[in-house]
């Protein structure tokens, strides 16, 4: 007698997505392949409800944690009492730093060192009910290896952003001590994130390559579109950098501002408008886009004090070629427009300093022009 055939599961209404990244998935084989479908569901929908990323707000968060990291979120998760249970399945009763955590006064250094050994095992979902986002944005920071609790980060829209803070200053190298970039360089990179604004009546939203391991590519929410005409995903934004602020008036994109974190500071690797035409927006700036953009990006790196620096136009037309080659090749004035607009003398601001180089591009760095200031003499023969 044949099988009979299986039903189409109906589609579900999905609960929102940061409410089922917050639970404990299933254990058993089919409510998992359930959960896992509510959840594939449910970051269809954050997009939707995100078209053009995440607002600042919804990433706020303090990442200002003081002293040795784990001995901290130790003492912490001693407090549930499954701390303790966790250590006593890994490493057994009978382990040499078992008195560390079945004495009557825990030894926290102990404990400390532990959790750093085997953060990686902890699951986002349970850490968060304990620990700040900092906390636990922290604690991966600094984990020695990979693991689950990376696979959940991966897929937190809020985690995915902390975590290519570091990440992008690893794909844009450029020399620093230690195998990891210090944590409070990440802290400065998320206040520069936090600092910017654009001007009135703009809003402003964080973008980033698609995936984990992207250093540039298309938007994780901005990258691709719905055509009207044949309902298929089309390609839409490009983004230069691993991160970008996107620029938005009532809900229609303007302007992307590609950025890369690294321990030199940040690079711009594009200021790049969203239309061609029709930008009557611009009118409403106070000096042309290209800089004034600059500017913003500017003070908002000063605010952190990081270094800003803007990448060549040369450089940028060269990397172009390697990486949009049929582009390039269909127009002949792009490369030298690309060179034209980055290349472009600035009025407030200033190039300084040796070039950068990172990777293939090249890099200025960029500070504001001192104003100048008349002599006395002059001064005097004016009045």
């Amino acid at each position: 007698m044949p099988a009979k055939a299986k039903t189409a599961k109906a589609d579900i209404v999905p609960r929102p997505l940061l409410e089922l990244l917050g639970m404990r998935p299933p254990e058993d084989w089919s409510e998992k392949r359930e959960f896992e479908y509510e959840m594939h569901l449910a970051w269809q929908q954050f997009k939707l409800e995100h078209p053009l990323g995440l607002p600042q707000a919804d990433v706020n968060f303090d990442l200002n944690v003081q002293g040795d990291v784990y001995e901290t979120l130790a003492r912490k998760l001693w407090a549930t009492g499954k701390f303790a249970a966790h250590l006593n399945a890994h490493y057994g009763e009978s382990h040499q730093s078992a008195p560390a955590w079945r004495g009557e006064s825990p030894d926290y250094t102990v404990l400390g060192e532990l959790l750093h050994a085997r953060f990686h095992d902890f699951r986002l979902h349970w850490l968060l009910r304990h620990l700040t986002p900092g906390e636990v944005a922290r604690g991966d920071h600094e984990a020695f290896h990979s693991g689950a609790i990376d696979d959940d980060i991966y897929n937190h829209p809020h985690f995915i952003y902390l975590h290519k803070l570091a990440h992008s200053a690893w794909h844009w190298m450029t020399p620093y001590k230690g195998h990891k970039i210090p944590w409070e360089r990440v802290v400065q990179f998320h206040k520069f994130f936090m600092s910017f604004d654009f001007a009135p009546g703009f809003d402003v939203t964080i973008d980033h390559s698609h995936s984990w391991v992207n250093k540039r590519g298309s938007g994780e929410y901005t990258g691709w579109k719905t055509d009207p005409v044949s309902g298929k995903s089309v390609p839409n934004t490009w983004l230069d950098g691993e991160l970008a602020f996107i620029i938005s008036q009532n809900g229609v994109h303007l302007l992307t501002l590609g950025v890369c974190t690294t321990a030199a500071g940040i690079l711009v690797n594009q200021i790049q408008l969203k239309q061609k035409k029709g930008n009557r927006w611009l009118f409403k700036l106070a000096k042309p886009h290209f800089e004034f953009a600059l500017e913003r990006l500017l003070i908002a790196a000063d605010t952190a004090n990081l270094p800003l620096f803007l990448v060549t136009g040369e450089s940028h037309a060269e990397e172009l070629g390697r990486v949009h080659k049929e582009a390039v090749e269909s127009d002949p004035e792009l490369a030298p427009r690309i060179v034209r607009i980055y290349n472009q003398p600035l009025k407030g601001l200033k190039r300084v300093g040796k070039k950068l180089t990172v990777s293939t591009l090249a890099y200025h760095q960029v500070s504001r022009r001192k104003a100048r200031v008349r002599s006395i003499r002059t001064a005097v023969a004016a009045t």
